[in-house]
């Protein structure tokens, strides 16, 4: 329902008018605060001019008694006050007025001043004749000043026609000299108002520009806030980026060593298995060596038994073992030794066992019949014709079921 608008313009018409109303409350409050004449009072005694203040002293209000100009019967009256801008001007008659005892009174609860203006005592003589006819006519009765003679008389009333001629000039003088003078106080009250307006807006102006310079700053300092605040948010998010790029830096190098090591170690056990697998090649081709030695060995005993005892011992299809060439295939660098391979391995380290066993049985016999041959031989079966024991013919073919295997 209601909007909050931050704009400079609405800002500066409330201050504005604000000013404007605190103008108007000073110049009332000093209208009410000025002096002023509340009332004129003509008694039998004398005048009474009365003075109020709304507040403050009258220690500097001044009475002043001057000569009229061209007229010597008449008085100037003049009040006033310097510090409170006051003038006022009241024209008197001397013959009217006492002037030496001219005197100021104070009421104090009310802050009233007035000023007394005492009136001149002027004695009367009744002429009897006079004033019985006048109380007859029924007409006032005339008052000559005592001591005076008609011919007195006759010159006094033409002087106070004069006066009263006179008089009237001279009021009709002093009222345009009193307008003459509230015109001149206005147009100083005028001059000091326009005075207090002009400082009045000049102060309002200065208010302005520092307004202005403040609002200016405050923006500045908002836009200076937002610039760091800017910068800092940049520098964040670069310090955060540049983090971001060393964890990922810092992980791909991660990675790669993890990947140099496994391929370090990848390659560490294809070497390992290329020499495991020619180990076990060369272990083969050490045992195929062996066998076919032994087989030789085997072929050139029987050869030599045969010839030394003749084809009656030895028939000439025994004199030759079977030989069975076993083909061992070749492990490549990258190929793993099976779990077959290794047990194959291990049966045939136990057939080089057994062979030994067997060579060293066939060694035995053949010392046996070299120890026989030496001593002259007797006419026994068991003796010309040696059979194999059963021990031999089952190490042989369990050999050669083993090698059988092997292919």
């Amino acid at each position: 329902m209601f909007a909050y608008n931050t704009s400079p313009v609405y800002f500066f018409d409330a201050m504005s008018n604000l000013q404007q109303l605190q103008l108007q409350q000073y110049r009332e409050q000093l209208a009410a605060q000025r002096p002023k004449i509340i009332k004129k009072v003509e008694s039998e005694e004398g005048f009474q001019i009365q003075i109020h203040k709304a507040s403050g002293n009258f220690q500097s209000y001044e009475v002043k008694v001057v000569r009229a100009y061209g007229n010597a019967k008449l008085v100037n009256i003049i009040i006033e006050s310097k510090a409170d801008d006051f003038s006022k001007v009241f024209q008197f008659s001397l013959d009217d007025i006492e002037v030496s005892e001219i005197d100021w009174e104070y009421f104090e609860r009310e802050n009233v001043l007035v000023l007394n203006i005492p009136k001149k005592v002027k004695f009367c003589a009744d002429d009897f004749a006079n004033s019985v006819l006048c109380s007859l006519l029924g007409v006032p009765a005339r008052c000559a000043v005592a001591g005076a003679s008609p011919k007195c008389q006759d010159e006094n009333k033409k002087l106070l026609k004069a006066q009263r001629k006179e008089q009237k000039k001279q009021e009709k003088r002093s009222k345009r000299a009193e307008i003459e003078a509230q015109r001149e106080a206005q147009r100083d009250a005028e001059r000091l108002n326009a005075m207090r307006v002009a400082e009045e807006a000049r102060r309002a102006q200065e208010f302005r520009e520092a307004e202005l310079q403040r609002i200016q700053k405050a923006r500045q300092e908002e836009m200076r806030r937002a610039e760091e605040a800017r910068v800092a948010e940049l520098k964040r998010r670069e310090e955060a980026r540049a983090a971001e790029l060393r964890r990922a830096e810092q992980a791909r190098k991660e990675a790669a060593r993890k990947q140099l090591e496994a391929a370090k170690k990848a390659e560490e056990q294809r070497k390992k298995e290329e020499a495991r697998a020619l180990e076990a090649q060369r272990q083969k081709e050490e045992e195929l060596q062996k066998e076919e030695e032994h087989a030789k060995m085997i072929r050139q005993q029987q050869e030599f038994l045969a010839q030394l005892f003749g084809s009656s011992v030895f028939p000439a299809g025994s004199t030759s073992a079977p030989f069975v060439k076993v083909s061992v295939p070749q492990a490549s660098a990258n190929d793993k030794p099976s779990p077959s391979t290794a047990q194959q391995s291990s049966n045939e380290d136990v057939v080089m066992n057994d062979d030994e066993e067997s060579d060293d049985d066939v060694s035995t016999d053949s010392e046996s019949i070299r120890s026989d041959t030496d001593t002259p031989p007797t006419p026994s079966k068991d003796t010309l014709h040696k059979q194999p024991s059963l021990e031999e013919v089952e190490d042989e073919e369990f050999v050669m079921f083993r090698k059988k295997f092997g292919n």
